[in-house]
């Protein structure tokens, strides 16, 4: 019949597959123009169609880009990590995109650690396997915790994030990803590296944390900027709660046979005192006292003078005692080294080699044997924790006053040691007003000749 379509070729014919595959490849990889003509006989519709199968075989590279950004714009479902993309090269060392991000609602792992306080990945596993309770916290309330405890230590406000990307365009470039300020990215650093020395802070509630940091405010009745100074010296504080906080100044007035008012001036002086438990810093104040053979009160006196003395274990204090003794030649006991220390409580803070360093710097400040230097050591103490140069300045002032060679003087000081034991300062002082003294003696006594006549 005339004008009746041509019957439709079979769908699995040989032949058919092997021409359709070579015309379907022609289309593909030849423009619309070649193949116009190498068929004479094709139109401009022909050659339109065949352009138009050609741009639906290729790549829409735009449209699979808009497909990217949405799916990477919705939320991610729980559990999942999402991986941000790369940014460009213009960041240090080629690497300016942002850091791998977790799940707030995933457990806590190395590497959310080690991103959230600034600490290497292999720190952040140790921190892990030292404080196993960190592994059940979530990333949100770890990271949590971890803004509450910055902000309490001056080191970042709840604005300070939000705010900087805002800042930025406004001229303060930020440097740090995620749209944070040089200054800010370095206070989360600084604060990264003080909880990490007690990451049982990140344990605690942020709501929790600052109750806690009131209460420690409070306790000690120190202002703002105080307190941030005892947390910074102290983070562990915080994790403590304010019941066991009472108990340890407590614990303190026990100790140091002070007052609550007193014993919060110590633990505002050695922060460390309140962080340590008080029936251990009482067993170490008994194992000093035995060691020297003093009574209790003389060491209360003692360690009022030096608290930082039982931040010292037991064992170390004692072996640090004896060694004190032996490099002294002074028997050990109230006669002996219990009396070297009551007159210079400073000595048990020094260690072996502070002591032997001492002992040097006498002798060659006067110019004495080593055995001598040891006896000027144990007969007047308090030179050895004087620093040499000190002690020269003195020796020096002291031949100055006198009006003596700087030699004499040194034969003088080498049989009266004490005289070194005054600053500068005081002895100048105490010349000086001698000689008021002396001139106004001499004054009244004149006047009383004068009157007498």
């Amino acid at each position: 019949m005339p004008g009746a379509p041509p019957p439709l070729q079979p769908p699995h014919s040989p032949g058919g597959d092997a021409r359709s595959a070579a015309a379907l490849l022609l289309l593909l990889t030849q423009p619309p123009a070649a193949l116009a003509a190498a068929d004479g006989n094709s139109t401009s519709g022909a050659a339109s169609k065949m352009e138009r199968l050609r741009q639906l075989a290729t790549p829409d590279v735009a449209g699979m880009k808009e497909v990217s950004e949405e799916l990477a714009s919705r939320e991610a479902p729980p559990g999942a990590v999402v991986t941000p993309a790369a940014g460009g090269s213009g960041g240090r060392g080629g690497g300016g995109g942002k850091q791998q991000q977790s799940d707030p609602k995933s457990k806590l792992k190395a590497a959310d650690l080690a991103a959230l306080l600034r600490v290497s990945p292999a720190t952040a596993q140790s921190l892990l396997a030292s404080e196993r309770e960190l592994g059940r916290l979530s990333v949100g309330a770890a990271a949590a915790s971890f803004q509450a405890a910055a902000e309490l230590l001056g080191l970042s406000t709840p604005a300070s994030t939000s705010s900087s990307s805002a800042g930025a365009g406004a001229g303060a470039a930020p440097s740090a990803p995620g749209g944070l300020t040089r200054q800010a990215e370095r206070d989360l650093a600084l604060a990264g590296r003080l909880l990490s020395r007690q990451p049982r802070v990140l344990l605690v509630p942020a709501a929790e944390l600052r109750a806690r940091f009131g209460e420690l405010q409070s306790l000690l009745l120190v202002p703002v900027s105080t307190a941030r100074k005892l947390v910074a010296a102290q983070p562990g504080l915080l994790s403590h709660s304010p019941e066991v906080l009472r108990a340890r100044l407590s614990g303190l007035c026990g100790t140091f046979n002070v007052d609550t008012q007193l014993a919060s001036q110590l633990a505002v002086h050695e922060p460390a005192l309140l962080a340590a438990n008080a029936a251990e810093l009482s067993a170490r104040a008994s194992a000093l006292a035995a060691e020297l053979g003093l009574t209790r009160p003389q060491v209360v006196a003692v360690v009022r003078r030096h608290p930082r003395a039982l931040l010292v274990p037991a064992d170390a204090m004692r072996s640090r005692l004896r060694k004190l003794a032996e490099a002294l030649e002074v028997p050990r006991g109230a006669e002996g080294l219990g009396r070297v220390v009551l007159n210079a409580p400073r000595l048990v803070l020094l260690g072996e080699g502070e002591v032997d360093k001492g002992l040097e710097g006498l002798r060659g400040l006067l110019k004495i044997s080593r055995d001598r230097a040891v006896e000027v050591a144990a007969e007047v103490p308090a030179l050895l924790t004087s620093p040499a140069p000190v002690l020269a300045e003195r020796l020096k002032t002291l031949a100055e006053l006198a009006g003596v060679p700087a030699g004499q003087m040194r034969a003088l000081v080498a049989d009266k040691p004490s005289l070194l034991t005054k600053t500068s300062t005081a002895m100048k002082r105490a010349v000086a007003e001698a000689e008021a003294e002396e001139a106004g003696a001499e004054a009244q006594a004149g006047r009383g000749k004068g009157g007498s006549k």
